[in-house]
């Protein structure tokens, strides 16, 4: 298998060897594109793209929903973030969304008919090649302005940055990551992730691009393939759960692109842990590694514990120890806006990663300004710990899911890079493990799944629980009690824990109901017995004319 140098070329040659390169490499960068200079004191370290064009659409399908990005922008201004000194507000240069823009990757005959579209000047059932039918994206007027705009905020925010106006951006607006050339998909019009990555591209030496959607990027994966200036980089949701059924392990690039194309797909449940534990094992290397000069990330809330469309559990304290890992790694940051369908978790997670970036964790308070709350509602910046369902006959399958996949992951990927790869028995709750349990939350985040309205978590909530140790998906015949009546399961809560706990009926606190815990194992005093024969009915008797 090829592999990787330990000493890389230097730029503008690609970073992989000549063996796993095509015969004809991609053209090195632009003389001209260098890493753009150390910031000054006067110039401020995070810019923030912002247009009050983008919340005034109107007749705007979920996809897009500008109401978000105005609730999002409220709360940056109840907290004050935009007054920080490390924050600058600038406007959307609206040139980088003309047409000859759109053109680098977008047809022109789909630019036309979009803009026929949202003018009215077609019908969206004529068009059925474009993506616009009944069960596809939906046309509305003015749509082909707002989705340019939404390019025009993604570019300008990458170019703050590459031109050395700042270190850091941020676009909250658009991340239309499933559109293709020509055709519109899930609500998405024009690819501005895509574009703001061209733009990247041709600016830097090394591009990173991490996606923390719930989504997998299956656009950007397929145009990037096979470039090794770009490191293409994805957690999200198992594609056999979710839209669009892409992005599984074994995707690892093509040609002089092998090993530059990383996927972690994450099983349905998986939380804090699993993210920050899958993160740590597979990417940091490889970003280290790579060592990129300008990391794009599409950091939207779609993964979260709320979001009413996918089916993982992040919260806000993991979205955050998230992109404070990121942040240590380079200086240059663009973080897009990214999808989420839940308007106050999007709010949150938005002040929560630019205080991030801006490295002013600290100046957050612990509950939602007034000023916010007068319109919004109250609450809290970080998640209060909501009700949810504890699937305990998922954790195992949700953990032991994460490790096959870390280390499919590491096999594919570690030779290329001539990374070791750790033992494949390594445990999952091990020393690696236990930094980043969350203090905030008492139970590990793979106990904890959000409540979700699908069929997964209604069969999980029918599956037996397990008695006297037995394992989570067993189910086994509960021990008869006198008179080989099944004994009564105790009362409890619906939920999905388990059995409660069981406090003791006398004795010191925390002493166990020794007499209950017999019963249940079918163990006396005298040792353990066969519970199979007490599973047995006793036999009638018989009636004073039988013998």
């Amino acid at each position: 298998m090829p592999t990787i140098s330990d000493n890389p070329p230097t730029a503008p040659e690609p970073v992989v060897p000549p063996e796993i390169m095509a015969p004809q490499p991609p053209a090195p960068a632009p003389e001209s594109a260098s890493p753009p200079p150390p910031a000054t004191a006067s110039r401020s370290p995070v810019a923030f793209v912002w247009s009050d064009v983008l919340w005034q659409g109107r007749g705007v399908p979920d996809g897009l929903r500008p109401g978000r990005l105005l609730r999002g922008y409220r709360l940056l201004e109840a907290l004050g973030a935009l007054r920080w000194r490390e924050v600058e507000e600038i406007s959307i240069d609206e040139a980088l969304g003309s047409q000859a823009s759109l053109q680098r990757f977008h047809q022109n005959e789909y630019i036309q008919a979009v803009s026929a579209l949202g003018r009215g000047d077609a019908s969206p059932w004529s068009t059925p090649a474009f993506g616009f039918t009944e069960e596809g994206a939906h046309a509305f007027p003015g749509m082909a302005e707002l989705a340019a705009l939404y390019v025009a905020s993604a570019r300008t925010a990458v170019q703050a940055v590459t031109s050395g106006r700042t270190s850091r951006a941020i676009s909250l607006a658009g991340s239309q990551v499933h559109a293709r050339a020509a055709q519109a998909q899930n609500s998405a019009i024009f690819n501005d992730v895509l574009l703001a990555l061209l733009d990247a591209r041709d600016a830097m030496k090394k591009v990173a691009f991490l996606n923390l959607d719930a989504e997998h990027p299956t656009v950007v994966q397929e145009h990037f393939y096979s470039d090794p200036y770009l490191l293409t980089l994805s957690l999200h949701e198992d594609p056999l759960f979710l839209y669009p059924g892409t992005g599984f392990v074994k995707e690892v690039g093509e040609g002089a692109g092998q090993g530059f194309n990383v996927n972690l797909p994450l099983p349905a449940g998986a939380g804090d842990d699993e993210y920050l534990w899958a993160f740590e094992q597979v990417m940091m290397p490889l970003l280290e590694q790579f060592s990129p000069d300008l990391i794009i990330l599409l950091g939207g809330g779609s993964a979260h514990l709320e979001d009413p469309l996918a089916h993982l559990s992040l919260s806000s304290i993991g979205y955050q120890k998230l992109l404070g890992r990121i942040s240590t790694l380079v200086p240059q940051i663009v973080l897009l806006g990214g999808a989420g369908m839940q308007l106050s978790v999007m709010a949150r997670l938005w002040a929560l990663a630019l205080a991030t970036l801006a490295g002013h964790v600290s100046a957050l308070p612990p509950h939602l300004p007034t000023r916010y709350t007068k319109s919004w509602g109250s609450g809290s910046l970080h998640d209060e710990v909501p009700p949810r369902r504890r699937m305990t006959p998922l954790r195992d399958y949700v953990a032991q899911r994460v490790q096959e996949t870390v280390a499919q992951a590491q096999q594919a990927l570690f030779p290329l890079w001539k990374l070791p790869v750790p033992r494949a028995n390594r445990e999952f709750y091990d020393e690696i493990f236990v930094p980043f349990h969350l203090s905030a939350i008492p139970t590990a985040a793979v106990d904890l799944i959000a409540d979700s309205p699908t069929e997964l978590w209604d069969s999980a909530a029918r599956v037996e629980e397990p008695v006297g140790g037995q394992g989570p998906h067993q189910k086994r015949s509960r021990p008869k009690g006198k008179r080989g009546r099944a004994e009564e399961p105790a009362k409890k809560e619906p939920t999905l824990a388990g059995p409660p706990k069981r406090q003791p009926e006398g004795g010191k606190p925390g002493a166990p109901d020794k007499k209950r815990r017999r019963k249940r194992s079918g163990q006396g005093s005298k040792g353990p017995q066969d519970i199979s024969r007490k599973t047995e009915p006793h036999p009638k008797k018989k009636s004073g004319g039988e013998k």
